[in-house]
């Protein structure tokens, strides 16, 4: 049977031996091997490597384009309309007289009645 000190010297050959491959092997591919970064925490006084840093949180912004309108303010809008041309002509006005009457308020005629059909609420007769 061989004498423990043999056995520690090549237990100690052995690993110096993967030691030497391990870095052949990492210099050729660039791989750290798991022996590597054991032997790293090893000789920086057994204290573990800190882990790198988290990643910032994700922005909680809104994705596409900003609105073009101001749709509350024009809903408002739409609304006083709608209450004072039924309290003068006793009738719901048209898509198109709603239409007038915004572009009139808002000084512009870019509402388009498809868009202005889809966004504001129906009257009923």
């Amino acid at each position: 049977m061989p004498d423990k000190p043999d056995l520690e010297l090549q237990i100690a050959e052995v690993c110096e031996r993967w030691m030497r491959v391990s870095e052949a092997f990492d210099r050729k591919f660039g791989l750290p091997s798991p022996f590597q970064q054991s032997s790293k925490v090893i000789e920086e006084g057994g204290r573990a490597v800190p882990a790198p840093p988290t990643p910032a949180p994700a922005r909680k912004t809104r994705r596409g384009r900003r609105p073009i309108y101001d749709w509350p303010l024009i809903e408002r809008l739409d609304a006083e309309f709608c209450r004072t041309y039924c309290a003068e002509t006793g009738r719901p006005p048209s898509w198109k007289e709603r239409r007038a009457a915004l572009a009139k308020k808002l000084g512009m005629d870019t509402l388009h009645l498809k868009t202005l059909q889809r966004r504001l609420p129906k009257l009923r007769s």
